[in-house]
């Protein structure tokens, strides 16, 4: 599936991981080590800051380095923002051409039709300190063939083409194997989230919306998968699903996530819509932060409400998670992008205090 030169770095990885990483903790109910289990709990959130961009339906981000990657569900192009995020790094911000193409019928600004939209959701990031960055956009699979494609970028550390080392993957056999092992219908799959855990042997996390369900793959195991299309046995792959808040009665999904590595966990983003499909869009009620620990495989403490603007009646589909380096030991900082279905965006500062 990848490119021959790219065969090399894999298997670099492959036999790297052998020598340097040692199990992962598995998705379960077992008890976190007491020094772990001592963590505080996420107390007060906050929107520092809120941006509203012309660009579409922001639905994927990752950061990486000083710069902020950014992907639309129906965007032909991918945003790349300086960080740190204020007005005059969102003005010098690029609208880089994809990797292949998408047509639009309006130029590369426009938004791509819905029925052949590429519905990218979610991009994770994993840095090798020999083989540089790897960068993954999901799309969603909840139709096909049109949204089970993918994009790959392989860049050395000092790299910033996004043009560069890029491929596409077919996600379509990947899917279907997730789809069956964790009984989620094809008319109910729907990648909204993704991130990398590069601890230990590393492991990549898929997030399903509807029912709210956490994939993990070993890192090594996803890399077999892009080199040769080896497909994860099925004792590799560990499955879980959460009951998230509600609005009204109506359930959230997951929607983004991003890896902490100083907590061992992933943070979340949930979002409700009334809708009786997950898939297709509805009125927007609200989202959710939360954290689930990779030690004990639950969520640490009840996912919080994302505060609205007073007085506007748009509610936030709040759709990414990227953790920002500044975060410390009594709060933490992310990067949000905003989806609110009106083919614009909005890009949030976020700050999640500690008791």
């Amino acid at each position: 599936m990848l490119k021959p030169k790219l065969i090399l770095y894999v298997s670099l990885i492959l036999l790297l991981g052998q020598s340097c990483y040692a199990p992962n903790p598995k998705l379960s109910n077992a008890q976190p080590k007491a020094s772990n289990a001592q963590l505080p709990n996420p107390a007060s959130i906050n929107i520092i800051h809120r941006f509203t961009i012309e660009y579409p339906s922001a639905s994927a981000g990752v950061k990486r380095d000083n710069t902020w990657w950014i992907l639309g569900d129906d965007a032909a192009t991918l945003l790349q923002i300086p960080l740190p995020l204020n007005d005059t790094n969102i003005h010098q911000s690029q609208q880089i051409v994809l990797p292949y193409f998408r047509e639009t019928k309006g130029g590369i600004h426009t938004r791509v039709n819905k029925k052949t939209k590429l519905d990218f959701e979610a991009m994770a990031h994993y840095r090798h300190p020999f083989l540089g960055d790897f960068i993954w956009a999901f799309g969603s699979g909840s139709k096909q063939p049109q949204r089970d494609s993918g994009i790959f970028w392989n860049l050395p550390i000092q790299e910033h083409n996004p043009t560069a080392n890029a491929y596409k993957i077919n996600l379509g056999p990947l899917y279907e194997v997730l789809q069956r092992r964790s009984q989620i219908s094809p008319e109910k799959w729907n990648i909204e989230g993704a991130c990398i855990d590069y601890s230990q042997e590393g492991a990549l996390y898929l997030l399903n919306r509807l029912p709210a369900t956490l994939i993990r793959i070993p890192l090594r195991d996803w890399f077999r998968y892009l080199e040769i299309g080896s497909i994860p046995h099925d004792k590799n792959i560990q499955i879980k699903t959460y009951t998230l808040p509600q609005i009204q009665g109506q359930p959230s999904g997951f929607s983004g996530a991003t890896y902490d590595s100083s907590r061992h966990s992933i943070w979340f983003s949930s979002s409700v819509e009334i809708t009786d499909d997950p898939i297709r869009d509805g009125e927007i009620l609200g989202s959710f932060i939360g954290e689930i620990s990779l030690l004990s495989g639950e969520i640490n403490r009840t996912p919080m409400p994302v505060p609205e603007v007073p007085g506007v009646t748009q509610k936030t589909k709040l759709e990414s998670l990227s953790i920002d380096l500044e975060s410390n030991a009594k709060k933490r900082l992310f990067y949000g992008t905003v989806d609110n279905d009106n083919g614009g965006s909005q890009l949030l500062l976020i700050q999640i205090v500690f008791d």
